[in-house]
C-alpha cells in the first residue's frame, strides 16, 4: 500500500525491500543485544558498586 504511495521508481524498490528489511532487522537484532549486554553490565556494577544500600548481593 505504502508503495503506491512513492510514484519513484515503484517497481526497482519491490524486490530490494525484503534484503533491505532482513538486514535492517539483523543489524536492530545486534544493536539490541549489545545494548542488553550493556544493560547487564551496567547492572552489575550498580550492584557491586552500592550493594550495602540497594539489596543486591
Amino acid at each position: 500500500m505504502s508503495e503506491t504511495a512513492i510514484p519513484s521508481e515503484p517497481m526497482q524498490d519491490s524486490p530490494h525491500r525484503g534484503k533491505v528489511a532482513s538486514k535492517a532487522k539483523e543489524e536492530i537484532r545486534r544493536t539490541y543485544e549489545r545494548l542488553h549486554a550493556g544493560i547487564r553490565r551496567g547492572l552489575r556494577v550498580f550492584a557491586t558498586r552500592d550493594e550495602d544500600h540497594r539489596g543486591y548481593r
